[in-house]
């Protein structure tokens, strides 16, 4: 469903004493990386990120399009007294200015659900946010999602324009309809049906159906199919995956899968075919390999796809983390056959960079609110303030998104210090400043001089 594709979860939790601030993603052409894209993330108080969910409790997350070096999309939140997301909206930036663009707003129940979603469109000739759907949600008995109401405008009022209802057979779910109406046919047409049927031993999906509407003939007609086995820890053994052939009117394989895990339940290795519709039978298609670290922590994933008679290196993915376990570095390489050896992945998803920041409850750090960067953008030059808890002499270095040192001040002990930009070209920047016994980090934005 739309709306909950867009935030799943209420409320992230913490991990660890580190936030995620900034991502840096390059490309390559097979030879260099360059920085095409980046995200910078704002957070206030205790808010945090969580790199294992996915899940950043920020109050802006700001992407900047290199090449041009402006910022291009920014996603802003607000929170409740629980600390569960109020609004998410969505700004562009044009005219050297944010301008509003899309906009949820969520009211949650006491079980701390979603009550009621609002999506919002900005009305730029009236400035102001305008209403375009309304989502309400209601529950069973046992707290479980029963149905989500789509509700369009209609004059002056709302009507139902959509059905989304979930069925249960004892604690399963086992059935999700979507029904829409139909303003020329003055009849609900059911858009979609998904079905799921549990193994009794282990009391998982066995079995998974989506059936789609047919326009033509506003008609349900299979789309895909997935079957589940699991071994004795009720791990997925194995999995097959249909689709539904018109012609024959029969489900036809599409892929098979098989699994190996470590004792931590870890997938080790995925072994995947495909399914040849002439010969009927199946074949292999590839083999991928999982390695992690000895905190569990995923290191790499090597595919290698099948090239009669054997299976080859194909792709590699590949991470490295800090002392926290959280990653610093996440690389994509194709095996080069010719030079016998991995190769960084000629894409513009080829690498990214992760940079974090502390934040309050670590104790011999300078707290974000007690540091300030101004101007922010800069240009000549820019001044830090720190609340130091112990004054000594100060190493401030600034790097870029890259990595690599750009210029490094040394200063005696003292709260404030001047730092000359002089000759930095305009992009983003860390700053990061550090007297022997307490640090801060800061993004600078350096304009063009």
């Amino acid at each position: 469903m739309v709306v909950l594709s867009v935030l799943c979860t209420v409320v992230a939790k913490a991990q660890g004493t580190l936030r995620l601030m900034a991502e840096a993603l390059y490309a390559n052409d097979s030879v260099n990386y360059t920085l095409t894209d980046s995200t910078r993330y704002l957070y206030s108080g205790m808010r945090t990120s969580n790199m294992t969910t996915g899940e950043h409790m920020y109050d802006t997350a700001t992407h900047w399009a290199t090449i041009i070096r402006v910022p291009t999309v920014r996603y802003a939140r607000t929170y409740d007294g629980a600390n569960r997301i109020a609004s998410h909206t969505t700004q562009q930036y044009k005219s050297v200015a944010w301008r509003n663009s899309q906009q949820f707003v969520y009211k949650y129940t006491p079980a701390n659900s979603y009550d009621t979603v609002w999506a919002n469109r900005w009305d730029t000739t009236n400035a102001l946010w305008k209403t375009t759907r309304i989502y309400k949600y209601k529950y069973d008995i046992r707290g479980r999602i029963d149905s989500v109401y789509w509700l369009k405008p209609s004059g002056s009022s709302w009507v139902t324009e959509a059905v989304d209802a979930y069925h249960y057979t004892d604690t399963m779910l086992t059935k999700h309809t979507l029904d829409v109406w139909n303003d020329t046919l003055v009849q609900w047409d059911r858009w979609q049906l998904e079905t799921w049927h549990y193994d009794q031993t282990t009391g998982k999906t066995d079995t998974y159906e989506l059936h789609t509407i047919d326009i033509p003939t506003i008609t349900l007609q299979p789309e895909r199919k997935e079957v589940y086995v699991y071994d004795a820890l009720k791990r997925v053994a194995g999995l097959w995956k249909y689709y539904w052939f018109k012609i024959s009117q029969s489900w036809q394989g599409l892929n098979e899968y098989y699994y190996s895990y470590n004792s931590h339940n870890d997938v080790t290795e995925e072994v995947k075919n495909y399914w040849d519709l002439f010969a009927q039978m199946w074949g292999p298609l590839s083999k991928t390999y999982y390695y992690y670290d000895p905190s569990f922590n995923i290191t790499d994933i090597i595919e290698k796809q099948f090239d009669y008679p054997i299976f080859k290196d194909h792709s590699r993915k590949s991470w490295l983390y800090n002392s926290s376990g959280l990653p610093t570095v996440r690389r994509n390489f194709v095996w080069n056959d010719m030079w016998v050896a991995w190769l960084p992945e000629k894409s513009n998803n080829s690498q990214v960079l992760y940079y974090y920041e502390k934040y309050n409850g670590i104790a011999n750090v300078a707290e974000p609110q007690a540091a300030l960067l101004y101007p922010n953008p800069a240009t000549g030059s820019v001044s830090l303030r720190v609340n130091w808890k112990q004054q000594q002499p100060v190493s401030i270095l600034l790097h870029d998104m890259q990595g690599r040192l750009v210029r490094q001040w040394y200063q005696q002990a003292a709260n404030t210090y001047s730092l000359q930009l002089h000759g930095i070209q305009a992009g983003q920047y860390i700053l990061r400043a550090a007297n022997g016994s307490e640090e801060m980090t800061k993004l600078l934005i350096i304009a063009n001089q």
